[in-house]
């Protein structure tokens, strides 16, 4: 933030808290962003331990549509805060719906209106990358955006959650985002907000306790009692079940089940031979201490999930470490599509471990031009 919009900020000046057009943001947003399968980190307060899923690309476009039409996007935040919904980081971790035995949950949903039994919907007002928290008002569920032009100066009761710490606080001294805003900008930072620390609810933390344990006599109180919304039904796990019936009921021939195959003892013995191989030339290549543990690493983690992988992976790496660094640009989209020959578990750590072979071969031709 440079000075002369500090200043802005403490008077009151530049701060434009209406909702904003983000429509060219979001055509900015590559189809892969929109359409790809990753893997969401989920949010693991005490008393919750829940699995990690896969995006649906229909859900991830049908969220990314919500907080267009539903969440303010507000310009001048003090950095690093913002309201750009789609670079939040952890936009997924608290939004996208999350299996919960039956039921799909985005865990915002267990977190505010089981865990502290706070009911309503969470819409949240700007949010910290880098300390993995954010400010969020609670609205009536459903309720469309209030779009009036002073709503945003209209008082609210607003609250703040810390994922780092887990725990989650009411703001005391500010009822608005403007106010929150400048309190940060003019003061000591979060410092400068009166954070009152919230109590989980004992009967919401014991109602998650029977969810993650699947009870299903939980549903009704979970569903009447807190929620107060029926949520989509989980359909790999009714269809999961489905099968189970038929199989019982003899309409489906029994199918033996997949046996996963450990690699045999010559696969793993040429695995971890090419292994040390592959450390050798890491350890010859890379200069940098930080680099080359950070290499070490990941050819370890490849190493754990598919050793019958190592022996491709030494072969690509040798071809790479032969090539004359000149030619890295144009060999490069050549070694990405044999990368995805490998297995999908390192698929994505072979290309990074390929990153830093080529940036050190090159750093240490450039050195030798010198």
């Amino acid at each position: 933030m440079t000075a002369a919009a500090e200043e802005k900020a403490r008077q009151g000046e530049g701060f434009d808290a209406n909702v904003n057009d983000p429509s060219q943001a979001l055509e900015n947003l590559s189809e892969e962003e929109n359409s790809v399968f990753t893997i969401v980190r989920l949010l693991s307060f005490s008393s919750m331990n829940l699995p990690d899923t896969p995006q649906d690309p229909h859900r991830n476009a049908a969220l990314l549509a919500y907080t267009k039409s539903h969440w303010r996007w507000t310009h001048k935040l003090p950095a690093p805060w913002s309201s750009y919904w789609p670079h939040w980081e952890n936009l997924h971790t608290f939004f996208y719906p999350t299996p919960l035995h039956m039921l799909l949950i985005p865990q915002i949903d267990i977190i505010l209106n089981v865990r502290y039994a706070i009911p309503g919907e969470a819409r949240p007002l700007m949010y910290n990358n880098e300390l993995e928290s954010w400010f969020f008002e609670v609205v009536e569920r459903g309720s469309e955006p209030d779009k009036r032009v002073d709503a945003a100066d209209r008082p609210k009761e607003i609250f703040y959650l810390d994922w780092k710490q887990e725990e989650m606080y009411r703001v005391k001294n500010a009822q608005t985002l403007r106010e929150v805003a400048q309190r940060i900008t003019e003061g000591d930072g979060l410092g400068s907000l009166e954070l009152e620390l919230l109590t989980p609810s004992p009967e919401g933390e014991a109602v998650i306790e029977r969810l993650l344990d699947e009870d299903p006599t939980v549903m009704p109180t979970l569903i009447d009692d807190y929620l107060q919304y029926t949520p989509a039904p989980n359909e790999d796990l009714l269809s999961r079940l489905l099968d189970e019936t038929d199989a019982f009921l003899g309409s489906e021939e029994e199918v033996a089940p997949e046996i996963e195959l450990e690699p045999s003892e010559e696969v793993q013995a040429e695995g971890e031979e090419a292994y040390e191989e592959i450390l050798r030339m890491l350890e010859s290549d890379i200069a940098d201490p930080e680099e080359l543990a950070q290499a070490e690493e990941l050819l370890e983690t490849m190493k754990d999930a598919t050793p019958e992988e190592m022996k491709p992976l030494h072969d690509l790496l040798k071809l790479l470490r032969e090539t004359d660094p000149e030619r890295f640009d144009e060999v490069k989209e050549t070694m990405v599509e044999r990368m995805k020959d490998l297995e999908a578990e390192i698929e994505q750590d072979a290309g990074e471990l390929a990153e830093l072979l080529m940036k050190s071969k090159k750093a240490a031709e450039m050195k030798g031009k010198e």
